[in-house]
Formats: structure tokens, C-alpha cells, sequence
């Protein structure tokens, strides 16, 4: 009598198969890992296919690394475990273990038992999981390197590649080992004191920063810190002509007055060690920027200074409020209007004919 395939499926089923992979999953894991070993030293695709008069040098093998990233799938794997094919691993393994698998091999015949049988393990093997992860977790890179150092034609090029690997992976946890779980932390001098923020909240032109410099014009000592040269050469320029000592500091330029109680700088130039009555912090919104937003993130968690005078837009309020609570210092907002509308042109501005009476024009660059 010949069996169908779907039935001979079905009497694997009701003999427990899935029960019995899992059985048998340390045994299968340490023979595909021999298996696969052997073909990964071997095969050209992998890390064979080398003269062996030519050193291997880390380079060479960190780019047969990457393919076997692509080339290590559960398809390929299956092929290597034979099953789709007669006299699979599985099929070895789980026959000298299981004789109610043998009693229905030699019910079926051979031929057809070995071909249902490694189509229905394929089938449930990636059904479950867990044995192609685990597999794969044997030939990730350290494993890999680890395998491939026992190799002479490897040894020199995998075991500087695994040290490197082991130095990088000790930095990072001496790294997550010191650093707080409240990035705060890390600026102790600003948590010694109980810092006030003033939050000015508005639009462009509402006078954010005006009321800002007041305060930081009437304070003892303070610092000025914006995005550009130019808007800390405004500053610095306006508290200068307000008859207050003040320096200039930005990434091009340095002016120092003796005796200056104030600075005006760019946000990167802060001094974070430096102790300030006042501190005014423009353009706080940058802080969302992906390059330079850490610098208003350093400023705002580590300025060690009494009072604090934040000007940013409204988006930039809630997270803000989150840095001050996490320092566990003081706010208050101040919401700013703007006095007279702003208008964007729709059309196209050319000049000089488009400009009215009353216009001021702002032009600038990073250089100019």
C-alpha cells in the first residue's frame, strides 16, 4: 500500500514530532554547529578558497565576515542539515532515539518516510523557532572569530579581530558602568545649587531676548550664549554700549576686556566649570537639532548659575519643563506676544524694486 505524503505527515504528528524536536534540540544545535563549521572553513562563498601562501590579514576577513551575514539563512542551513533531502541530520538523530519513528518507516518504506519527514521538521522548525535563532547565535561575529582563530590560516587575522572586538566591548561597559541613570548627574556643579529658570516663551520678535538681556545686564556677573557669532556680536555690542563690561567668545573670534563681568558667546564656547549669577540661553528650540542640539542640552542641565533665562519657542516648552523637574530645580514662564503681525510674502521678493518704505533688511552668513 503506498501513503501519501500528507498522511504520512499526520502519523509523524500523532507519534509527538514536536514534542521530540524539542528533545532532541541540544543534540541537534551541537551536530548543525559541527556541520555548518565545517562548511564555513571549506566553501569559497565563506572563508575558503584562500592560497595558503598568502597571509589573511583582518581586512580580508572582515569582508568575508558580511557575507556570511547574507548568506546564513534558514533556507541555506536547511540544505546543510539535508532537509530536503533523503537522510537528513534530523532524521538520524531522532531515529535512534525514537522507536515509534522507526515503526512507522518501516509501515511507509524508507524513501517516502525520509522525504515527509524532513519536509513536516523543515515545516515545524521554523514554525516554533528557537532552533535556527539559537543556531545563528553560534555563528555571530565573536562566535565566528572565536571558530575561526582555531584555524592556522585564520589565527593571526581572527585573534586580532576578536581582541579589538573584547577591548571595544569592555570600553562600552566601563562607559554604561559610569554613566547615571539621570544624565543630570553629570554636572555636579549645577546640582550643588537650586537653580532658577525663567522660561520666555513667544514667537519671533516678541521681545524674548530684549527682556532677557535686561535681567542679564542687571545681574553682578553673567553669559550671553546663542546659536550664531552674530547674534552674540549683537549682544555683545548692546551690553558694551550699556556700559557693561563684556567679552566676546566664539569658535572664530576672541575679544577678552579686562575686568569684563559678562560674556557673549557661542553656545559651544560655554565653560560649564565657570560660576555665573545670570545666564540668558537663545534659541532654545535648537535643542531638537541632531547635530548641534546637545550643546543647549549641556548648557541647560549644567550651567552653574542662579538664575537662568530661557528663550525658546513654544514647541521646545514641554521638554524644557522635563530637563528643569529632572534637575529638580525652580521655573516660572513668561509668555511673550508679538506687538505688530508678521506678514510672509507670497510671491517672489526682488530686490531693490520690491522694498518699501519702512523695510529692514537682515542679511547674513556663517562668514559675514
Amino acid at each position: 500500500m503506498g501513503y501519501k505524503a500528507k498522511e504520512i505527515k499526520r502519523m509523524l504528528q500523532d507519534a509527538g514530532l514536536s514534542a521530540m524536536l524539542d528533545e532532541a534540540m541540544p543534540a541537534l544545535l551541537d551536530e548543525a554547529e559541527k556541520r555548518l563549521g565545517r562548511k564555513v572553513i571549506k566553501s569559497s562563498e565563506f572563508f575558503g578558497g584562500f592560497n595558503r601562501k598568502d597571509p589573511v590579514t583582518p581586512e580580508i576577513l572582515e569582508r568575508r565576515l558580511v557575507n556570511v551575514s547574507h548568506l546564513f539563512t534558514e533556507d541555506y542551513v536547511s540544505h546543510i542539515l539535508g532537509l530536503y533531502r533523503k537522510g537528513s541530520l534530523v532524521t538520524q538523530i531522532l531515529l535512534s532515539r525514537n522507536p515509534s519513528l522507526l515503526e512507522i518507516e518501516q509501515t511507509v518504506g524508507k524513501a517516502q518516510f525520509q522525504n515527509a519527514f524532513a519536509e513536516l521538521a523543515r515545516e515545524k522548525m521554523l514554525e516554533r523557532g528557537g532552533f535556527y535563532d539559537l543556531l545563528f547565535m553560534r555563528f555571530k561575529r565573536e562566535p565566528l572569530l572565536e571558530f575561526l582563530s582555531h584555524d592556522q590560516r585564520f589565527k593571526f587575522a581572527a585573534g586580532t579581530m576578536l581582541r579589538k572586538e573584547r577591548i571595544l566591548q569592555a570600553l562600552s561597559r566601563d562607559f554604561l558602568s559610569s554613566t547615571p541613570d539621570n544624565y543630570a548627574m553629570l554636572y555636579p556643579a549645577a546640582r550643588a545649587l537650586r537653580r532658577n529658570f525663567v522660561f520666555h516663551i513667544g514667537p519671533t520678535n516678541s521681545g524674548k531676548t530684549y527682556d532677557a538681556i535686561q535681567a542679564l545686564m542687571a545681574a553682578p556677573t553673567g553669559a550671553y550664549l546663542a546659536p550664531l557669532r552674530l547674534l552674540a556680536y549683537e549682544q555683545y555690542e548692546n551690553m558694551k554700549a550699556h556700559g557693561v563690561p563684556c567679552s566676546m567668545i566664539t569658535g572664530e573670534e576672541r575679544i577678552l576686556v579686562p575686568g569684563a563681568t559678562h560674556q557673549a558667546s557661542t553656545i559651544e564656547m560655554l565653560d560649564i566649570h565657570e560660576r555665573y549669577d545670570t545666564v540668558v540661553i537663545d534659541e532654545a528650540q535648537m535643542i531638537a537639532d541632531s547635530s548641534r542640539g546637545g550643546s543647549w542640552t549641556a548648557a541647560i542641565l549644567g550651567v552653574p548659575a542662579d538664575h537662568i533665562h530661557v528663550c525658546a519657542s513654544e514647541d521646545a516648552l514641554e521638554c524644557l519643563i522635563r530637563m528643569v523637574n529632572d534637575c529638580d530645580d525652580n521655573y516660572r514662564i513668561v509668555r511673550h506676544e508679538r506687538k505688530t503681525p508678521l506678514i510672509v510674502e507670497n510671491g517672489e521678493f526682488h530686490f531693490p524694486n520690491d522694498v518699501t518704505e519702512g523695510d529692514a533688511l537682515i542679511l547674513f552668513s556663517r562668514r559675514d
